[in-house]
């Protein structure tokens, strides 16, 4: 029994060896999403709980849709049409009155090119860059939370870091062309 090659060198006489080895993706493949981590570390004025978390994470996350509009005007300067999304965000206690927070941001562009995923990425990076006091003036909601109740002190913006990339599901590998 002869099993049919779906593809073959024979069809494609030129072969050129290269870095990437080569790969079979089924042709119903997503487009991987454009993420934006930004992780801004807050300190409290006082020991917080780790039921705290939660609470602010609440509390930021009433901003999200306000800031999904604005930062999607920032991004869309270039006259093509931004959307910018907060998918989620991780709380984690660094030390008893120390707080990150990460902010997980989608960018999806009206056109899908790669300059324009590079130009929006650049403005969230400055936006979240807290060195720049201008430019993070923007996400001022995001700085600064008030005590909640009395069981949770208020905390204030100390630092960020941010990195951006194309990312995958789980199980799923990042195919990129490389010329």
């Amino acid at each position: 029994m002869v099993i049919p090659l779906r593809h073959s060198l024979a069809k494609h006489p030129v072969y050129e060896t290269t870095s990437v080895v080569p790969d079979c993706v089924s042709e119903n493949t997503e487009q991987a999403d454009y993420q934006v981590t930004a992780s801004i570390t807050y300190r409290a004025n006082g020991a917080v709980a780790q039921s705290c978390l939660g609470k602010y994470q609440d509390v930021l996350s009433q901003h999200y849709v306000g800031l999904n509009h604005l930062l999607s005007q920032r991004c869309s300067a270039v006259n093509v049409n931004m959307n910018i999304t907060f998918l989620k965000s991780v709380p984690s206690l660094v030390e008893e009155n120390v707080v990150k927070m990460d902010f997980i941001l989608s960018i999806l562009p009206a056109i899908r090119q790669p300059q324009l995923y590079e130009l929006c990425g650049s403005t969230l990076n400055l936006i979240f860059d807290l060195s720049v006091p201008y430019a993070s003036a923007v996400i001022d909601s995001l700085l600064n939370i008030s005590n909640i109740g009395n069981q949770c002190p208020p905390l204030r913006a100390l630092k960020s870091n941010i990195s951006r990339g194309f990312t995958c599901s789980i199980g799923e590998v990042l195919n990129m062309d490389t010329k």
